[in-house]
């Protein structure tokens, strides 16, 4: 799939109520009088502020569940989900360390290449956006370069070169973005103002999870919490009000595929909720 589907989802309350829980916790970290604060916020002072929401599991369990009602209004259900998901807060400027760094998504890149499945979809949700804050840009890859793109893996800076045409967009507080995670995309900085975003994968049950399943190394699904492949949990109907439930139901799902699939995720889980 080269394709990007958007859609505006302003109106849905779910939709507010991540952005209001987000919002919070993004003003009591920084210190803010209002959310629009950030955008009187030094580098420094966002650097020292390391702000990372995915730590704080039951504030991450409340926005999974809006979330995933509210793709299931616009007709999106996968059989996984990422959790927790990314809550970014894009500064207009970054720093030169960061710039060096080689998963630098400020630089053209496919998921795929720093190892997330071929066969996932990223969403990405803009929160708080404006005309010259940053924004995600995504790109066209003429048919005869693709296979360029599909069979690299490894560091952004050292990917081939291909040609890329930029689609058009105008990103808006509310929009929500879904593309194939081989879509060429990128973050832009325009210097001028904070984006507040989230971003995620989702996965379906395929012949490339089955190969996983099987045939990577079983630490490939557990060695860390956010970058293995342990982090795409079921999606599952239920809407847990505590992340004891949704082990309960996550284990259960997991062995209805298979007794491998469940030890794995018994493992996973082990490994980064044992204190829940």
């Amino acid at each position: 799939m080269n394709l990007i589907y958007n859609y505006d989802v302003r109106c849905s309350h779910h939709f507010n109520n991540i952005r209001n829980a987000i919002f919070r916790a993004i003003i009591i970290r920084f210190q803010l009088s209002s959310i629009d604060d950030l955008d009187h916020l030094s580098y420094t002072a966002f650097e020292k502020a390391r702000f990372d929401l995915r730590q704080e599991t039951n504030v991450m369990l409340s926005i999974d569940n809006d979330l995933r009602l509210m793709m299931a209004n616009i007709g999106h259900i996968s059989d996984f989900i990422q959790f927790p998901v990314n809550v970014r807060v894009l500064h207009p400027y970054n720093s030169e360390s960061y710039r060096r760094k080689a998963y630098n998504v400020d630089v053209i890149h496919c998921d795929p290449w720093s190892g997330s499945p071929p066969d996932s979809n990223n969403i990405f949700l803009y929160l708080r956006t404006s005309t010259y804050s940053p924004h995600l840009e995504h790109y066209y890859v003429p048919h005869n370069e693709r296979s360029l793109i599909y069979n690299y893996r490894g560091s952004y800076s050292n990917a081939p070169r291909f040609t890329h045409i930029p689609y058009a967009n105008i990103p808006f507080s509310g929009q929500l973005q879904i593309f194939s995670a081989s879509v060429p995309h990128k973050i832009t900085r325009q210097h001028l103002g904070v984006t507040v975003s989230i971003d995620f994968r989702v996965r379906n049950i395929s012949q490339f999870f089955f190969n996983d399943l099987y045939y990577r190394p079983s630490r490939d699904w557990y060695e860390s919490k956010m970058t293995s492949l342990g982090v795409y949990w079921s999606w599952s109907t239920n809407y847990p009000s505590s992340i004891d439930q949704k082990i309960i139901s996550e284990k259960i799902h997991a062995a209805s595929i298979s007794s491998r699939y469940e030890d794995i995720r018994k493992e996973y889980t082990k490994r980064f909720y044992a204190d829940y």
